[in-house]
């Protein structure tokens, strides 16, 4: 039988995958992790839907297209890094993911977890998916960007959070100057692309408007791994 491994998810523009992407560079000579992502390949997964026979692809763009449609777009930012499994062997090194909308928007609030706009689309998939006849997902939603997978004892969560600092303090020098402002951009471009004097600490900040959800097919053993087959645009 032919399948295709499918998950859904939000893909990052190309501006803020770039700076990503740069900031993975100056986290690799510190950071041993054995595989990094192919800046292509950066996301934030929603529902991974896993072995789907190849005659369901069509349905489920139907379902990404229909919640799509009912969906509304909302601002993300890129937070602090962590890992998941122990600290003397990381599995995953991962971004984290804030949702900023309303008062918390203005006040440049990025520090709580991903909530609102974002949960409910993932609550949507979910409840289309299992109608659809796709086993649940019990865990529990950990909105992120997988940046590295299989670290040692070196890349423990002291030694991330440094180079962390290290990567983002490289960024806020004046040639970053031009990336720097507080009104949210459309997909493809970083927040405040006019030029201007950068504040502090703002160079550091990767935030986007999320306005479409991504089918993405995984392809095990290929860089890049995953495969854009449909994208829809949100209210529509």
């Amino acid at each position: 039988m032919n399948v295709c491994r499918l998950f859904i998810g939000l893909a990052l523009p190309d501006g803020v995958s770039a700076r990503l992407a740069a900031r993975m560079e100056r986290l690799a000579g510190r950071l041993p992790f054995a595989r990094w992502t192919h800046p292509a390949d950066l996301h934030v997964t929603l529902l991974f839907l896993g072995e789907t026979p190849a005659e369901r692809v069509e349905e489920v763009s139907r379902m990404v297209r229909e919640t799509a449609a009912g969906a509304a777009p909302f601002t993300l930012e890129l937070t602090k890094p962590g890992t998941f499994g122990p600290p003397s062997a990381p599995r995953v090194l991962w971004c984290g993911v804030a949702e900023r909308s309303g008062a918390a928007a203005a006040e440049g609030e990025t520090d709580r977890p991903a909530q609102g706009a974002l949960s409910a689309l993932h609550a949507a998939l979910c409840a289309r998916a299992e109608a659809a006849g796709f086993p649940r997902d019990s865990r529990p939603f950990r909105p992120h960007v997988t940046l590295a997978r299989a670290g040692n004892a070196a890349c423990g969560p002291s030694a991330v959070a440094a180079a962390w600092r290290e990567a983002v303090a490289a960024e806020e020098g004046p040639a970053s100057g031009a990336l720097a402002g507080t009104t949210a951009a459309p997909q493809g471009t970083l927040e405040g692309s006019a030029a201007g004097s950068l504040s502090p600490g703002s160079a550091g900040k990767l935030v986007w408007m999320a306005d479409r959800l991504t089918l993405f097919r995984s392809h095990l053993g290929r860089r890049p791994s995953y495969e854009r087959l449909a994208e829809y645009r949100f209210g529509r």
